[in-house]
This record gives structure tokens, C-alpha cells and sequence, in this order.
């Protein structure tokens, strides 16, 4: 008798989104502790995965893993169609799916076209997608069972269905410089030694930010902390002691800013 070993187990679902977005839009961005992937149906965007910055076009799939901050915007004047998925997933080959860009082919685009229309069957739906309660057990078995062989068809994919992160002088510097602030996450920084550091003017890093990431420097920064932050408190580490390792000047400063990203305290986290 052989036992197969779960090589990618989808363990649950949060959204499946089916939307056309306007011309100029631009999601301000978010991190949360699951998996999630966007597919352009039809149109052009651009969207950002922590450092990496990517356009997308028709066909295009990016996955984001958890707690990666990204965020997305429509590109050359298209209303893009997207597909979003967000869900939970385990197994030996899930870290597979990490930074992962492709271009579909025409069957895996049926897939997606067959999971979205299966999901408003199986599932009752909150909001744009959001999934509030199952309709019908069988069919909520056959959308993960369908997601999971998509998925396990994509890390089979050949090298040349990989999409290139984008190579801009303006992207390879946001790269640069949110790679330096992952780097020094424990240290206290200005915008201005920040654009000291890469020779540029504290102006070029803030358009930077505002263009790739819609934050700030240090709001961007501060998220970078609190995701960081979440690691530290479901290790153990107290609130104080995780205060000092990222460079707050206090703990109440700390819990202000862990509150206003997350919308709760260090203490009601570590509580749930």
C-alpha cells in the first residue's frame, strides 16, 4: 500500500474576487497571513510583491506568499478584468509557489474560468468575494480539489512561462532600497539617510514609494516592522522585548503602530 504524501493541500478558502477595475486604479496594499494570487483576465496592471515590481498583462498570474505586502494598479488607460484567489495551502512543494509570475496558456485560463464560476455555487459570498459560509459540501470539495491541480500544474511549468520581475532604473532602486530597509529593520532611519545611502534625493525615494507602494518611506517602513513583529510575538518574544529589536523608541509607540496596521493591539494578537 503506498500512502501519497500532500505535495500541495489546499485547507481552506477566503475569496474568490471576479472584477473589472477602473482606469487609474490603485489598491493602497495589504499583507495577511494566506496565500493569494491574481490572474488579468483582460487589460494591463501593475502590481508589487514586497521588492519586486511586475507588469502584467491578458494571461498573466502572480502569486503573493503570506504576510508579503503587495498591492496592485490598472496600467495604459485598461479597466483591467481580474481574478483574484486567496486560500490556505500546505505541502512539500507549497514554497513553490513563492514570487512565482506566469503567463497561462489557454487551458489553464478554463481552469480559472471553470474555479470562478464553480466558487459561486459551492460557497455564499459576502462584500466583492469575500466567503462567508459553504452552499454545498461537494462542490466546496471539488473547488479545492480543482485549485489543487492547478496549482500543482504550475510548478510543473517550464522556465520560459516565467514572467520577469520588472528592470526599470526607477524599479531596480525601490528594489534596492526596500532590500536595504529589510536588511536594517532593528535600526531607527530617515528619509534622508535613506537617500543618502543609494546618492538620490530624499524627493526621487519619496515618488519611489508613492509610485510602487502608495505609502510613505516610514509608513512602508513601519509596516515592514509590524509584519516582522507578528513573527516575533507567535515566537514568544514579549511586547516589550519585540519593541526594542525593531528600534521603537518606546513600547506605546510600538503598540500605536501595531494597532493603526492592524487595527488591533500587540496584546489582543498574542491573546488570539
Amino acid at each position: 500500500m503506498i500512502y501519497p504524501k500532500r505535495q500541495i493541500s489546499v485547507n481552506g478558502v477566503y475569496a474568490v474576487i471576479d472584477c473589472t477595475r477602473p482606469q487609474n486604479y490603485r489598491f493602497e496594499g495589504e499583507s495577511h497571513p494566506f496565500w493569494e494570487f491574481v490572474f488579468v483576465r483582460d487589460g494591463k496592471a501593475g502590481a508589487s510583491a514586497d521588492e519586486r515590481i511586475y507588469t502584467l498583462s491578458k494571461g498573466s498570474i502572480l502569486f503573493h506568499k503570506p504576510m508579503e505586502f503587495h498591492r496592485i494598479w490598472s496600467l495604459e488607460d485598461t479597466s483591467p478584468k481580474l481574478y483574484i484567489f486567496s486560500f490556505e495551502a500546505s505541502g512539500n512543494l507549497v514554497r513553490s509557489l513563492e514570487s512565482l509570475s506566469l503567463r497561462l496558456d489557454e487551458g489553464g485560463e478554463k481552469t480559472l474560468d471553470k474555479l470562478v464560476k464553480l466558487s459561486r455555487r459551492a460557497f455564499e459570498v459576502y462584500g466583492e468575494g469575500g466567503l462567508k459560509s459553504a452552499r454545498n459540501e461537494v462542490l466546496v470539495q471539488e473547488y479545492c480539489n480543482t485549485l489543487e491541480l492547478f496549482l500543482l500544474s504550475l510548478v510543473r511549468e517550464t522556465p520560459e512561462m516565467v514572467l520577469p520581475a520588472d528592470s526599470s532604473p526607477d524599479s531596480r532602486l525601490f528594489s534596492q532600497v526596500v532590500m536595504y530597509l529589510r536588511e536594517n529593520i532593528s535600526s531607527k532611519m530617515t528619509v534622508e539617510q535613506i537617500a543618502e545611502q543609494f546618492f538620490v534625493s530624499p524627493s526621487r525615494i519619496k515618488k519611489l514609494f508613492s509610485r510602487y507602494s502608495g505609502l510613505g518611506v516610514m509608513a512602508y517602513f513601519n509596516n515592514m516592522k509590524i509584519i516582522e513583529a507578528q513573527k516575533l510575538l507567535d515566537e514568544g518574544f514579549r511586547i516589550g522585548e519585540v519593541s526594542e529589536k525593531l528600534g521603537f523608541s518606546n513600547q506605546f509607540y510600538f503598540s500605536t503602530v501595531f494597532k493603526k496596521v492592524l487595527g488591533i493591539s500587540p496584546t489582543q494578537f498574542k491573546r488570539a
